[in-house]
């Protein structure tokens, strides 16, 4: 990232031949010193089963080599709380200028990117790493008293780790369908008062309507309107009772 803004913000002027002499020595001591650090990981990675035996039947051999280059030693390890095994190895935020800082979790060091992590979910592996540093701890402990040089001890809590982890990602148990609640057929309490009875007349069918409607027994239904069939409308008891004035 650093390389890709430089080389958009340079002036395309060649360095001097002193600069690029620096430049190309201090290249070479960072690859010798990777080199370094790749040949001291690979011989701890590869003599782990002796210096920590437990811990590596807990969390692998590259990681357990990579604690314990950080920490200083099983002794380091060992005193070390759990609460700080996640943050070891993670890089520098102020360092990552340009990249997304919405990650799920904060602490991405060496324990995130161990096996026995990575194929935990996203949204659980902070708790998964808290279940994990517990153990580890004393994988060190044990390892640091030379008290299973066999990694016994180290294989029962990998087991139990894996117990926990299996229970933290299972998906809830089924519950069954439920049945539905008993209905509720008591008539809902509507607001009275003066407000609320204009509003029910404002939609209320009328008097005469309710006349149209009805029908008199033996008694021939006036009509009005133009032709027959559609052109025309039944008064029904419209004009039918002598019951004075009627509501329109």
């Amino acid at each position: 990232m650093v390389v890709t803004v430089e080389a958009t913000t340079t002036r395309g002027q060649n360095l001097p031949a002193t600069e690029l002499k620096t430049i190309h020595r201090a290249c070479e001591m960072t690859l010798s010193l990777d080199r370094a650090k790749h040949l001291l990981t690979t011989y701890v990675q590869s003599r782990m089963n002796l210096f920590a035996p437990n811990l590596t039947a807990l969390i692998g051999s590259l990681t357990a080599a990579q604690l314990l280059n950080f920490s200083g030693g099983l002794t380091g390890l060992a005193k070390t709380p759990a609460c700080n095994l996640p943050p070891l190895g993670s890089k520098n935020n102020k360092a990552q200028t340009g990249f997304a800082t919405n990650v799920g979790v904060r602490h991405q060091g060496f324990l995130y990117h161990s096996p026995i992590i990575s194929g935990i979910p996203p949204d659980l592996k902070k708790q998964a790493m808290r279940i994990v540093s517990a153990k580890l701890v004393l994988a060190a402990r044990v390892d640091r008293t030379h008290e299973s040089p066999s990694g016994t001890i180290g294989q029962d809590l990998k087991q139990a780790c894996l117990e926990r982890l299996d229970k933290l990602t299972e998906p809830p148990p089924n519950k069954g369908a439920r049945a539905l609640p008993a209905p509720d057929d008591k008539p809902s309490r509507k607001r009275g008062g003066r407000r609320a009875r204009k509003a029910k007349e404002q939609t209320a069918m009328t008097d005469l309507r309710k006349a149209q409607n009805r029908m008199a027994f033996g008694k021939e239904e006036k009509e009005v309107g133009y032709g027959t069939g559609e052109g025309t409308k039944g008064l029904g008891m419209i004009g039918q009772t002598n019951e004075g004035r009627i509501r329109a």
